[in-house]
């Protein structure tokens, strides 16, 4: 164990010779060629000591062998990831992984849970140096946000679909209470406000992958919304980045967004997503920063409405929940906005277009807004 902690040791002290400021460049550059070079040429043989290790301690029932196998594990990881060893660290993260089965008919271990909250903990607190594995990470938080705070009667309805006899339902709920009184669920949580530090790629990563866990939570025989709701929250925490990497951010959260509103017909399912798409473009116009000076950038944020009620133009319920958007949006809001007059005049002219009555009332008042308010608007 000493020699890994003082490699991690030496590592942090020249981290904290650097400043961690979100308002500069958030890259940690290591010239520590020494510590570099012995991790790059030795992984594969620690990994494999390791997992040795483990299989020994397990055989013998060594539990404090087994746990400083897994505490050096997670420092050698973090140290992958400081010196951009990104294979090295996905491996030593694997070993984790492969150890912390959450499936819905499979027991938990107290050593499981131990190795869930020492894994989690570790996340915590080296976030910012993770760089490819987020989506295990996530799917993990995911999971144990559903043993955690999905009502019962909800988890009881999506086993049943699954086909789960009341005997497998009984222990699923026995394994739930286990986990609850052992992990919190701030543990779930913490996870996101701290992605401000993160590297500027590796926040869009995250949100990629965070994506992809939202679209299988929706897929549940009862839909779940903790992870389409993060993207809200990540959308505050990271406001002040640079437009350059905004615009891939928004253009991951608008098509995934856009496509959950025109592909899925669950009223409640694209409702929410409308209403996380109107949170986050208030978000991005309320923001007196650069972005909101940023002209292109508008453009963009508007366009994906007139993508949805292009392709949605045939369902009329869809077209008025987002013509209401875009008024409130537009009332509320007006005074930040410039370059997307263009774009929300488009979509007025597709909405007009559906000959719906109660759209059209909606147009009306906008309309009337704009002319009421156009030494705003327009100067």
């Amino acid at each position: 164990k000493e020699p890994i902690s003082f490699l991690d040791n030496e590592l942090q002290i020249e981290i904290n010779k650097k400043e961690l400021k979100k308002d500069n460049i958030y890259k940690i550059n290591i010239e520590n060629s020494d510590i570099r070079k012995f991790i790059e040429f030795s992984w594969n043989n620690f990994l494999y000591i390791f997992n040795q290790s483990i299989n020994e301690s397990i055989k013998k029932r060594n539990r404090e062998l087994f746990f400083i196998c897994i505490d050096n594990i997670l420092i050698l990881s973090k140290i992958c990831g400081i010196l951009n060893l990104e294979r090295a660290q996905e491996m030593f993260l694997n070993t984790i992984f492969n150890m912390i089965n959450l499936k819905e008919r499979e027991d938990i271990s107290e050593i499981m849970i131990e190795i869930i909250i020492k894994l989690m903990n570790n996340i915590n607190i080296n976030c910012q140096y993770i760089k490819i594995t987020w989506n295990k990470i996530l799917e993990i938080i995911s999971t144990l946000e559903y043993y955690l705070l999905e009502p019962e009667e909800n988890i009881i309805l999506n086993l049943r679909n699954s086909k789960f006899t009341e005997k497998e339902i009984k222990k699923f709920l026995e394994k739930r209470e286990y986990i609850s009184l052992n992990i919190s669920d701030a543990i779930c949580e913490s996870i996101f406000s701290k992605t401000e530090l993160f590297e500027n790629e590796i926040l869009i990563s995250f949100i990629q992958n965070l994506c992809i866990i939202s679209k299988q939570e929706l897929d549940s025989y009862i839909p779940r919304f903790f992870s389409l709701n993060k993207l809200v929250e990540l959308t505050q925490f990271n406001l002040f980045r640079d437009p350059f990497y905004w615009n891939q951010i928004w253009r991951i959260l608008s098509n995934y967004l856009g496509e959950i509103i025109i592909k899925i017909d669950k009223e409640n399912i694209w409702k929410h997503a409308l209403d996380s798409l109107k949170q986050i473009v208030i978000l991005l116009l309320q923001k007196k920063n650069h972005l909101n000076l940023n002209y292109k950038f508008q453009e963009e944020i508007f366009i994906i409405f007139e993508k949805i009620f292009t392709e949605v133009n045939k369902i009329n319920i869809k077209g008025e929940s987002l013509i209401d958007v875009i008024y409130f949006i537009i009332a509320q809001y007006g005074k930040s906005i410039n370059n997307g007059w263009k774009n929300i005049l488009d979509i007025i002219q597709i909405a007009y277009d559906l000959k719906n009555m109660k759209i059209n009332n909606i147009i009306i008042n906008i309309l009337k807004y704009i002319n009421d308010n156009s030494y705003i608007i327009f100067i």
